[in-house]
Parts: structure tokens; C-alpha cells; sequence
């Protein structure tokens, strides 16, 4: 059963969420930052969220983060924002795109794991996605 994503704003000592793979779609909502202080753990692979993920960045107790196999799309860079705190993050498969800063670039390549179809590429410092100009030859990178 599909279904959107849940109101988090109650749930104020969350710590750990875990929604892998719930059929939930659509945009992520608006994070009340002082709702979810508490949160470390954001997981939500495998399901059906689209948009921007500009909502994660007022999650600022963020450690652990996993968007892959979802259809978020634009610029990459608002999750690491929070790069002093996450130290793991997943997202590949989606439909990122953006510019990289040096720091974003070397933390990706420490602890990120980014596969086809969104693609780093470390030459330019940009992330991209199959659908643009830039092509991927392999799992490994562009």
C-alpha cells in the first residue's frame, strides 16, 4: 500500500528512523528542526520520495543518512551542509545533480558510496545523473 510520507512533528525524542522500503512517495515534508533534534539516524531507501532534498538540511543532529533507490532530484549539496556531522550516507539512485566543493568532494570519496546512476565526478568536482549531457562508463565513477 502506498502512501506519503509520515508527520514526524510528534514524535520528539525520535531517534532512529527506519522507513526502508514502505511504498512511501512523494516530496519529503518541511522537518520542524526542533521537533526532531534528536534524530541521527535517517533511513529511506527503496521507496517512491521525489523532489529536492533540501528539507534534511534543518536535520542537524544527522550521523547516518540513506536516500538511496528513490527519485530525489536537484543539487546534491544541502545534505552536506551538515558534513561535520554525518559521517555515512547513501544515495545513490536517484536524480542529483550539483557542483562540489573540495571538502563535500573528499568526504564523498571517504565515506559515501555513489554508484550509477547518480555519478561524482572527481576531475570537475560535480555530481550528475544519466540523464544528463555527462555519461557514466562504470559503477566505479565517471
Amino acid at each position: 500500500m502506498l502512501s506519503p510520507f509520515p508527520s514526524l512533528s510528534r514524535l520528539t525524542n525520535l531517534e532512529y528512523l527506519d522507513l526502508y522500503f514502505n511504498g512511501i512517495y512523494g516530496p519529503l515534508p518541511h522537518f520542524d528542526p526542533l521537533a526532531l533534534a534528536k534524530l541521527t539516524d535517517f533511513v529511506v531507501p527503496h521507496n517512491w520520495l521525489t523532489g529536492p532534498i533540501s528539507n534534511l538540511a534543518v536535520l542537524t543532529s544527522l550521523t547516518y543518512l540513506e536516500i538511496d533507490d528513490n527519485s530525489f532530484s536537484g543539487p546534491l549539496k544541502p545534505i552536506f551542509q551538515l558534513t561535520n556531522l554525518i559521517d555515512t550516507a547513501t544515495v545513490e539512485n536517484n536524480l542529483l545533480v550539483g557542483e562540489i566543493d573540495q571538502f563535500t568532494k573528499d568526504w564523498l570519496k571517504k565515506y559515501s558510496r555513489l554508484d550509477e546512476p547518480n555519478c561524482f565526478t572527481t576531475t570537475t568536482g560535480e555530481f550528475h545523473n544519466p540523464q544528463s549531457k555527462l555519461l557514466c562508463p562504470s559503477k566505479l565513477g565517471c
